[in-house]
């Protein structure tokens, strides 16, 4: 029986030996599933398309033409359905039947680097979540899109069109704070790879990080579990997160200010984009250093933002909203 479902996602980049890589890495480390965005793939004598060298593993696609998403099955004894209605080359979408008789609909994403690809993309997946309604959902895949609501740096012009899809369909953010870039290049490093899911789905979903398995691609592999079942009756040890929120700025002050003077003299020019990330990389990880030792740690509330405290819950919980 199968406790939980391990999931790898990766944007391979159209590169044959990333795409291969991708497959070892899910074979090999007993990934169930692999959700591959831009993968290396051929036409077949039979007019369809494949993925070469996939062996036992099972590959769900549109396979009718050149596929930009797709997923791979490495365990038959999941209870899976391919969604064909909705999948398209930019869209894979499969529902799974999990032991505790929910079913979650899995979709793997791949949107071009433009805006109107974007909106195109948010558009399709608007109308498969108005078709699914209150069933879990789990989206993964490469947006090309950057913004600071999942990590990133900056704000680029098309994240408000994402962001507004997430907020609006009330879907939690899997990518961590602290965590890697996603994406690292000689030009620069990004967070475009993103992990969604229904709020409703948080509890079930462990493990999420971005792995340091190396890949010819520069996206790097992200992996997680989502449990084939939740005792929803099982008492969950309380959680706790760090609360940056009440600092004392008379007691890091100093400490800021020294950081800021040495970073400005280490960095007395930012034009180069590869300096400035190395720049921001450094500060955060000294403010961090800074603050760390002054911040609380408090409660989590299950199936809320970070930003929830016992104040705003009780708030709304005498609320008649």
């Amino acid at each position: 029986m199968t406790k939980k479902i391990k999931r790898l996602q990766l944007n391979t980049h159209g590169d044959k030996t990333a795409t291969a890589e991708a497959i070892r890495i899910a074979t090999e480390q007993n990934y169930d599933l692999a959700l591959l965005t831009e993968p290396y793939c051929y036409k077949t004598k039979k007019d369809s398309f494949t993925i070469p060298s996939i062996g036992n593993l099972t590959l769900i696609a549109d396979k009718s033409q050149k596929f930009s998403s797709c997923i791979l099955v490495n365990n038959a004894s999941i209870g899976i359905l391919s969604l064909n209605n909705f999948t398209t080359t930019h869209v894979t979408a499969l529902s799974i039947q999990r032991q505790d008789y929910e079913t979650e609909v899995l979709l793997c994403v791949y949107s071009p680097p433009n805006k109107e690809a974007l909106r195109k993309t948010i558009r399709n997946l608007q109308e498969i979540l108005d078709i699914v309604g209150e069933l879990p959902v789990v989206i993964c895949g490469d947006f090309n899109s950057r913004s600071t609501l999942w990590y990133d740096r900056i704000n680029d012009r098309s994240c408000q069109l994402l962001e507004e899809f997430i907020l609006t369909n009330h879907l939690a953010i899997l990518n961590q704070p602290n965590g890697p870039p996603t994406f690292q290049s000689l030009n620069g490093s990004s967070k475009v790879d993103l992990s969604l899911c229904s709020v409703s789905t948080i509890e079930s979903i462990t493990e999420w990080e971005v792995l340091d398995d190396q890949t010819v691609s520069d996206h790097r592999p992200i992996g997680f579990s989502l449990l084939n079942s939740i005792d929803h009756n099982q008492h969950h040890q309380e959680e706790k997160i760090t609360d940056y929120g009440n600092l004392d700025l008379e007691q890091v002050g100093p400490a800021l200010e020294d950081m800021c003077g040495g970073l400005i003299k280490k960095y007395p020019v930012l034009v180069a984009e590869r300096t400035i990330d190395r720049a921001l990389e450094e500060f955060y990880e000294k403010l961090m250093e800074i603050l760390k030792p002054f911040a609380k740690r408090r409660k989590k509330f299950v199936d809320r933002p970070e930003w929830w405290t016992a104040r705003v819950d009780n708030l709304r919980k005498t609320s008649k909203i």
